[in-house]
């Protein structure tokens, strides 16, 4: 019996000793397994942050884009008395405008606007008859290039407020046409640009029967199909004493839909970004039914708008999303154009210089971080309550972005995007140990303004478990080497 038992002890004992020198081995193969597992999640953690700047680059870089917005108009909101100067617009005079400037013509009865002919300058004629008609200042702008001569037609309706009338926004496009293949060919140019004009003529009527606070200046361009001359001479001529630009909108083939569904995509460099935000609101409060495409940062200067960059100017370009096959042809005729896109166009034209005409002053809402505060120690997987306090500006607060930084604000995570604003959030903290997280909470309100504010760096703690302690098998490594040697003599017998 008690060889049986001393059998058993001596099969616990090496129990015991094994486990000690194992445990040891075997925990630290699940630490280094632990490790990958942490490291690869941060990885797809800082993947998601990536993707998740990509998907919403309008809110994403809003310290950048803040940057960018000091000063810059602010959209009010909806106006029912916007809207029906918007709804004023009408399908039969852009059909009348283009159809007439589709068909004048030089002294051998070529149709064409080309810079330099006998019908240019008949456009330019009755360009400024029409815009005159309307009861607008009007004069042509005379300059001189490398092939000749040319004019710019300009009308102006000036602002009403004696303090704001040097603000100017100006809307045009160019009324030059060519034909690709040759300075003698037929080029009606109806959708290039006669749809950019008639656009603007629409506008010139409607609005030149209101006062706005800030001067509207209506152009149409010209010599823009042989190297931008017209609006290079605009923009490289004005007096900052007398004319404050604040911003230029610019369209150029604006008539042509594919299956007739209206499609347009608005263009802006990177100082110009509100500019298509700005127009992207006026969509949205007017639901304007128009596919709108938004080329933020971009690099298509073949039209009158990159003169206005070019000088440092805001400018924005609208042109149709699928290009007209006819454009420079002596194909580009009225019968290829889609009129209606043309004048839901116009309608959103309306809107937008009458809004950016009038004088809005506009607050931004504003947001602060009240917990955490930048002192705190929170367990990680532990729910913590993040605080804020607001105050709306001149809109109602949409919604409350939340992100969270585990390395000092150099990437971020979303935690909730559009959280109602309820000034709390129960946030379950994320697995891991940092001393460098920060908070960063975005306020949205329904005048697309927005405001931010950061936390300062707490600390994440990970608790550690008792497989992490360090020391936590030495006493079963003892005790395994005590049960030994008391039994090294039975051992000994069985050996």
């Amino acid at each position: 019996m008690r060889r049986r038992y001393n059998k058993v002890l001596v099969i616990v004992c090496a129990f015991f000793l094994l486990s000690s020198i194992a445990y040891p081995i075997s925990t630290s193969f699940l630490s280094e397994d632990e490790t990958k597992i942490r490291l690869r999640e941060r990885q797809e953690a800082n993947e998601r942050s990536f993707h998740s700047s990509i998907e919403s680059s309008f809110i994403e870089n809003v310290d950048d884009y803040s940057k960018r917005m000091i000063d810059k108009p602010q959209f009010s909101g909806y106006d029912p008395s916007i809207h029906q100067m918007m709804n004023e617009t009408e399908d039969s005079n852009i059909y009348d405008y283009i159809d007439t400037l589709q068909y004048f013509e030089n002294e051998d009865g070529v149709r064409t606007r080309r810079d330099g002919t006998l019908g240019f300058e008949r456009a330019v004629n009755w360009t400024f008859n029409k815009l005159d008609s309307f009861g607008l200042d009007v004069f042509k702008q005379n300059f001189t290039y490398s092939e000749g001569n040319s004019s710019n037609v300009i009308a102006e309706l000036p602002g009403s407020d004696p303090e704001l009338e040097k603000e100017t926004y100006i809307i045009g496009g160019h009324l030059d046409s060519i034909n690709s293949d040759g300075e003698n060919e037929s080029a009606p140019g109806a959708d290039d640009n006669g749809s950019g004009v008639a656009l603007t003529l629409e506008t010139a009527r409607i609005l030149s029967q209101y006062d706005f606070d800030r001067t509207i200046r209506f152009a149409a361009w010209g010599a823009e199909e042989l190297g931008l001359h017209g609006s290079s001479h605009y923009a490289s001529n004005i007096d900052p004493e007398e004319e404050d630009l604040k911003g230029k909108l610019n369209y150029d083939m604006v008539g042509y839909a594919e299956d007739d569904v209206p499609a347009i995509t608005l263009h802006s460099d990177e100082q110009s970004e509100w500019m298509l935000d700005y127009q992207k609101n006026v969509t949205e409060a007017y639901e304007v039914d128009i596919n709108f495409t938004y080329e933020y940062e971009s690099d298509l200067t073949a039209s009158d708008h990159a003169s206005f960059w070019e000088e440092g100017y805001d400018a924005s370009l609208a042109i149709e999303t699928k290009f007209n096959p006819y454009y420079h042809s002596e194909e580009d005729t009225l019968d290829k154009l889609t009129i209606p896109q043309i004048t839901k166009l116009t309608s959103h034209a309306v809107g937008t210089i009458a809004h950016l005409s009038q004088e809005e002053d506009l607050e931004a809402p504003s947001v602060e971080i009240q917990t955490p505060q930048g002192s705190e120690s929170w367990e990680s997987k532990s729910e913590e309550e993040i605080n804020w306090n607001t105050e709306a500006g001149s809109g109602e607060i949409t919604g409350i972005d939340l992100e969270y930084s585990p390395d000092n604000g150099t990437s971020w995570i979303n935690i909730v995007k559009n959280q109602n604003d309820t000034g709390t959030y129960l946030w379950n903290v994320p697995d891991e140990s940092t001393d460098e997280a920060k908070i960063r909470i975005t306020v949205n309100d329904e005048l697309g303004m927005n405001a931010q504010d950061i936390s300062g760096s707490f600390a994440i703690e990970k608790e550690e478990s008792e497989d992490d302690i360090p020391g936590y098998n030495l006493p079963i490594l003892f005790l395994g080497i005590l049960i030994v040697l008391i039994c090294k003599e039975e051992v000994a017998k069985l050996l």
